[in-house]
């Protein structure tokens, strides 16, 4: 009985620890998208789980849901921070829902059999952790398919190596411009009023005669 209560608990430090820790590596790499689903999966989770063992444990809902929701919030906010403040917040609202419920099912199943209940929950942590480890795991090889030159963990081309990629974009854009005028209107008639166009790299690279909607995109 307290084997379970204890394995419990330590698979949600575990596996928290070690997913703070891949979110933290792969930041620069996981969309906010990504970033809202690992904070609200382990948030939910954590809390969830530690709140069915403190509930079962203590049999009262108010010590319990405070501590409960305290776990998640904090669980949430680590995971969420690095990837974005959006990601923050999901993991944070997570947290408080879970650490309610976490409770207040274990106080409901205390009387009939509790550790069958908890080693239940545990399981699915367990599962839903593996999940968004893999979930992590697929978005990097994804990245270092599309970026072979850069396959470093944790970083993107731009911004690891943001003077190249400017450069690359600038030069770029001047054989497109060069390009372009260099075309002779008459025997394309289509680039008639192609003179005054002028082609600007998006993103970092832009510099300050870049128009403002092309900027940061």
């Amino acid at each position: 009985m307290v084997l379970v209560y204890v394995s419990s608990v330590f698979s949600v430090l575990g596996f928290t620890t070690y997913l703070f820790i891949l979110v933290y590596r792969h930041r620069n790499i996981l969309s906010r998208m990504i970033g809202m689903m690992v904070s609200m999966g382990s948030a939910m989770m954590a809390s969830l789980l530690i709140g069915t063992v403190l509930g079962v444990l203590v049999q009262q809902l108010t010590v319990p849901i405070i501590y409960s929701v305290l776990i998640g919030m904090v669980v949430g906010n680590l995971t969420g921070k690095p990837i974005h403040l959006v990601a923050s917040l999901d993991g944070l609202l997570a947290g408080i829902m879970g650490g309610m419920m976490g409770v207040m099912l274990g106080v409901m199943v205390a009387p009939e059999n509790p550790v069958l209940m908890v080693g239940f929950m545990n399981i699915v942590f367990v599962v839903i952790m593996l999940f968004l480890l893999r979930l992590i795991r697929q978005e990097s090889l994804r990245s270092a398919s599309r970026w072979p030159e850069w396959n470093g963990p944790g970083s993107l081309p731009w911004r690891k190596h943001p003077s190249s990629i400017e450069k690359t974009l600038h030069s770029s854009s001047d054989a497109v411009n060069k390009r372009v005028k260099s075309c002779p209107s008459e025997r394309h008639p289509s680039l008639k009023n192609t003179a005054s166009i002028r082609f600007y790299p998006a993103g970092r690279g832009a510099n300050k005669t870049t128009p403002r909607h092309f900027r940061d995109r």
